[in-house]
């Protein structure tokens, strides 16, 4: 591990990684395999990760996703030198800041003050250096009065600000973050994205595993999905991030062939259209099946380019393929980096549809107003049986099924246009 940059090498070099324990069933069989020094196996071989390889440039950002038990935490302290490979190499090229597992790197019974200057001294920073940059630590931390208490007093909200603050203050080339953020509040969390952003901007390199779908679709350049072990996707962050998401929330992608158009909505020129097979990303149980879709503007034309700030409807057309007891269904938009902007949805309408039989259908229609600013966005539609908010069985998801392109003047400076009402008086 150096902490001089060389620019011609690879921030992060992962060859043929892999990791092996064993695992004895019994206290005395660990004693029995040193008394017969590998001559006779006591131990089961259990690999946690088997045969990584991966490369990144300088200023590149990977989200390491999987289930619990994939890997991730595993390969990121191997990466980190904290953990040795059973196998391969991990080369990692510039200064390592690591958030590992809660408190690891801290010592509970010193201060955070203490602790502070301790990390600064392990990544290679003296006292005099330390002492430059404790005020702006402190500041960003900002858990006050406890700076100076021990750090076995803190709670883990606390814990992780101050190690966080510790990393992105040492002049670190290469950030590895193991789930740590997830556990600070939400205005803690929106800091630290604020900050790693401009520090990728300096050409920080950053390893982040977590379970944040979203995170890894808009912040990565790269994703890396774990399953027991091994690598089964390298891609992009968006792409890997929908593959994450379909394993866990289906057992099996269903492909459904086209339906039979809908009849015509009133008003409108053409009936819905059919979703196109293999388009974009489909995936479900199948107990339900999208048949068509249509988006019409606010004078009721079919359309695929929508005005800021008018009214618009997206029609669907939804058949039953099994009885459903309490199926919700819900339109939305999402930009290129899979964030969800605009749309609606019957279960957080109050809205509700079932029981449904099999064999039945229906046809809904989403009436909103154009809250986006000028640009292009993606269409989803979704059906699913609801037991309440939190839990949920997809029986058909559309992503991507046609591209929306909203036009007209900025009207606001945030990527969402809420209507505002301004009041100006003068004052004498």
């Amino acid at each position: 591990m150096s902490s001089e940059f060389n620019h011609s090498d690879p921030a992060i070099a992962v060859r043929g990684v892999g990791k092996c324990y064993h695992i004895y069933d019994r206290p005395q069989d660990r004693l029995k395999q040193s008394l017969w020094r590998g001559r006779r196996k006591y131990f089961r071989e259990f690999w946690a990760l088997r045969d990584v390889s991966f490369e990144l440039d300088r200023g590149d950002a990977i989200g390491i996703i999987g289930v619990n038990g994939s890997g991730k935490s595993t390969l990121l302290q191997i990466i980190a030198g904290t953990l040795m490979p059973s196998e391969g190499e991990a080369r990692v090229n510039g200064r390592v800041a690591a958030l590992l597992e809660l408190g690891s790197g801290f010592n509970m019974d010193f201060t955070g003050r203490e602790n502070v200057f301790m990390n600064g001294s392990i990544l290679g920073l003296s006292q005099a250096e330390m002492e430059k940059r404790f005020d702006r630590i402190a500041a960003f931390a900002d858990i006050g009065q406890f700076l100076d208490l021990p750090v076995k007093t803190y709670s883990s909200g606390m814990v992780v600000r101050l190690a966080f603050a510790v990393a992105v203050h040492v002049d670190a080339d290469i950030l590895i973050v193991d789930e740590a953020l997830a556990v600070g509040d939400t205005a803690f969390q929106a800091k630290c994205f604020r900050r790693i952003e401009q520090m990728r901007s300096k050409g920080l390199t950053i390893l982040l595993a977590t379970h944040d779908t979203p995170t890894v679709a808009a912040m990565c350049d790269h994703g890396l999905l774990l399953d027991r072990g091994r690598i089964v996707m390298w891609s992009t962050g968006k792409r890997v991030a929908e593959e994450y998401y379909r394993r866990i929330r289906v057992s099996e992608v269903v492909v459904l062939p086209d339906a039979v158009p809908a009849a015509p909505a009133p008003g409108a020129q053409e009936g819905l259209q059919r979703p196109v097979s293999g388009k974009g990303t489909r995936l479900g149980d199948g107990r339900a099946r999208i048949a068509g879709f249509a988006v019409y503007d606010h004078t009721g034309q079919s359309t695929r380019a929508l005005a800021v700030r008018e009214l618009f409807r997206a029609d669907v057309e939804v058949q039953f393929l099994a009885s459903l007891k309490n199926p919700h269904i819900g339109v939305a938009l999402r930009d290129v980096q899979s964030r969800l902007l605009l749309g609606g949805h019957t279960l957080y309408e109050g809205v509700q549809l079932g029981p449904r039989q099999s064999g039945t259908s229906l046809r809904i229609s989403f009436e909103m107003q154009m809250n986006l600013n000028p640009g292009k966005y993606l269409l989803m539609i979704g059906v699913a049986e609801h037991e309440d908010f939190a839990n949920w069985q997809d029986c058909e998801t559309l992503f991507d099924l046609c591209e929306i392109q909203v036009y007209g003047k900025d009207r606001a400076w945030s990527l969402v246009d809420s209507p505002v009402t301004i009041t100006v008086r003068d004052e004498t």
